[in-house]
């Protein structure tokens, strides 16, 4: 791999492979170094908790086939069963994987462009071309490495399937490039059995990990297109073990599901939410990628829940202005492609280097992007970690740029050099302060909140952090809000019903409905009607806390609709009343409360008179 010497390098060790991919890891180091201690956040308890059993499902086939991700869950339990739930564990492979990641982008990248050289015959004689093999491999991997919307992959310690499928995807491509440049080499022929079963073997574990690696077989094909002219195209055996490799995840579900009809299958895979149908999904897509490739450029607003709308037309001006921005995308792409190929037959090849390696990463990232953005809905329409594979095609065609732009003249080229290693250190900068959000649960909860408002999972996050801090005080508007967002979620009703029996005030006037559960998440079906009469109550408890008489009486007035036998939603109607100087409705509550429970109607006549002294009660 040592490159020859030319007057763009003057034998100084910047280019030698080795030397760049040691810049590359330290700088994911330190843009990570203070994320090494960040606690478990978010889903990570559960994750790390409910993955594969080293003692009973290591060796199971079974296992391997019923489990959809089975090769990260491994990495989760030998995480657990050397660190427990010590967090550095867990974050130090986690750094590995994206450093590694970084290496082998660097790498792939550098020997895509060999295998343009080697198939259109370009000699290296041109100062041009060294200075395209080592800048644009950098380039990429550098900026991979250390942007900040990388950290929900990295940091985020449940991300660890999406890192990782990303390092195997990655490192089967890199594979396959080794295999096929020894097969049009003679002298290393015998290399091919080597590389080629460590492409499959790999392709295979990153499918295991997560199912973004299913378009890995459309990518090998895609690269044998753009980098060899597509010869291998007519070999049986190459398209056979590419058919196989699009099967496993479908046949896994059939194995897993019982399904056997391809459009069962289809309907299973767009089965995680039946919330959004596929069109809305799509057409969310459009300008959630749009937002993908705005943060690439711009790194700002970082949010590890968007409150993102769902459209519902084509014809929305900011949905419209997306779809024209990734048509145009598309098209300079095949733009790209075309005049590559004359650069690359004729007079400029180092020019037809940077077209093609830039049509690639344009084309690598849209395809990386297509299983979780087209017309596969998903529950949470967003989230940054989803870009982390496709940011690889991103920086590809970035890098390819700016080297395309630069590779005229020597002071241009020094210039790109110099604007790759600020850029790197604007970016190292700002993956620091994130990693500094992430270090702090109620720090990262708290940026959600400002940013999702109207989110009802970001209240709850921040409201369960203050009940776990003593504080339910400070979590029951929160709860209130996350209630009124999304009434139809059991868990939101759970931790107002348990965070209102937890307030001294209240004492006596609540009941948390834990007899009525069937899960910590949901309500057993038999007793909703109950379940819904207590939460009513509740629910009236915490606006009367938040000082909105209005609402607490309405909502005890629901819970006596829903439940009549419900003495405590009868008591808090009568004191809410009373506060209220209503005398009527203050003699017909204790009047209903009498008949159910007369003990709990003296105490509420009893604590009127002394706190409402002037709210005539019926001596009855």
């Amino acid at each position: 791999m040592v490159q020859r010497a030319s007057r763009d390098n003057r034998g100084h060790c910047a280019s030698v492979p080795y030397f760049h991919i040691g810049i590359i890891l330290l700088l994911g180091i330190a843009s990570y170094a203070n994320s090494l201690n960040v606690p478990l956040q978010l889903d990570d308890h559960s994750t790390i908790r409910v993955s594969i059993s080293l003692n009973s499902d290591l060796y199971s086939i079974q296992s391997f086939f019923h489990k959809a991700r089975w090769f990260t869950d491994i990495t989760f339990a030998l995480n657990r069963l050397l660190h427990g739930e010590q967090v550095l564990g867990y974050h130090l492979i986690n750094l590995s994987i994206h450093l590694s990641s970084a290496g082998v982008i660097y790498l792939l990248v550098h020997r895509a462009i060999e295998a343009l050289k080697q198939t259109f015959l370009i000699l290296s004689d041109d100062e041009c071309h060294p200075f395209m093999q080592r800048f644009i491999p950098f380039a990429t991997a550098a900026l991979f490495v250390c942007h900040p919307v990388q950290t929900q992959a990295v940091t985020y310690i449940s991300q660890r399937y999406t890192s990782l499928a990303t390092l195997l995807y990655l490192s089967s491509l890199l594979s396959y490039l080794m295999a096929r440049l020894s097969l049009a080499d003679e002298t290393k022929k015998l290399r091919i059995w080597s590389w080629g079963p460590a492409c499959f073997f790999l392709a295979i574990l990153a499918m295991k990990s997560k199912e973004i690696a299913f378009t890995l077989p459309i990518m090998i094909v895609a690269l044998e297109s753009l980098l060899f002219r597509g010869q291998l195209l007519k070999n049986r055996l190459f398209i056979a073990l590419a058919a196989g490799l699009m099967l496993v995840i479908p046949l896994q579900l059939m194995y897993t599901q019982g399904l056997v009809s391809p459009e069962i299958i289809l309907n299973q895979i767009a089965a995680e939410t039946r919330n959004i149908s596929r069109s809305d999904y799509l057409l969310t897509q459009f300008r959630v990628v749009a937002t993908y490739l705005r943060l690439l450029i711009l790194p700002v607003n970082q949010n590890w829940d968007y409150d993102y709308p769902v459209y519902h037309s084509l014809f929305y001006p900011s949905v419209f202005a997306a779809m024209l921005l990734h048509i145009s995308l598309a098209g300079i792409a095949f733009t790209l492609f075309i005049r590559s190929q004359k650069q690359l037959t004729s007079g400029n090849p180092a020019a037809g280097i940077s077209m093609r390696i830039a049509c690639l990463g344009i084309f690598w990232f849209y395809l990386a992007m297509s299983v979780e953005s087209s017309l596969i809905p998903i529950r949470d329409v967003i989230f940054e970690h989803r870009v982390y594979l496709p940011s690889a095609g991103f920086f590809m065609a970035a890098a390819a740029c700016i080297a395309g732009i630069a590779n005229h003249r020597q002071r241009f080229r020094n210039g790109s050099w110099i604007t790759i290693v600020l850029l790197c250190f604007v970016l190292t900068s700002s993956t620091i302060a994130r990693n500094r959000i992430w270090s702090d649960e109620m720090v990262l909860s708290q940026d959600v909140l400002h940013k999702s408002p109207n989110k009802a999972r970001a209240s709850l996050a921040v409201g369960m952090l203050y009940v776990r801090r003593f504080l339910p005080e400070m979590a029951l508007p929160l709860f209130v809000k996350a209630v009124e967002l999304e009434s139809d979620r059991d868990i939101y009703w759970m931790n107002l019903n348990s965070t209102i029996g937890i307030i001294e005030e209240y004492e006596g006037r609540c009941s948390d409905g834990l007899k009525y559960h069937a899960t910590v998440e949901t309500v057993n079906p038999a007793y909703r009607t109950q379940w819904l009469a207590i939460s009513s109550n509740n629910l009236g408890l915490a606006y009367e806390h938040l000082g909105n008489l209005t609402m607490a009486r309405e909502n005890y007035l629901k819970a006596v609709t829903v439940n009549p036998m419900l003495d405590l939603a009868w008591y808090n109607l009568a004191l809410v009343a009373a506060r209220q100087s209503d005398t009527g409705n203050t003699a017909s509550s204790l009047k209903a409360l009498r008949t159910i429970n007369p003990i709990l109607e003296r105490q509420a006549a009893k604590t009127i008179r002394k706190q409402h002294p002037s709210v005539q009660l019926n001596p009855q």
